[in-house]
């Protein structure tokens, strides 16, 4: 019983951990494409501004 108890839990844990890499790398990649989108659109503007 116990042991059934440990392995599940590693088994959560594994699951959570990657439920939590997998949540960072989505934020960093949404994070970079909006830094993308809002650095080309300042240039955008820089340049129409002339």
């Amino acid at each position: 019983m116990l042991l059934a108890v440990e392995i599940t839990m590693r088994h959560v844990w594994t699951v959570l951990l990657w439920l939590g890499l997998s949540a960072a790398a989505c934020a960093v990649f949404f994070f970079a494409v909006w830094l993308g989108m809002f650095l080309i659109l300042k240039d955008f503007l820089n340049l129409w501004r002339r």
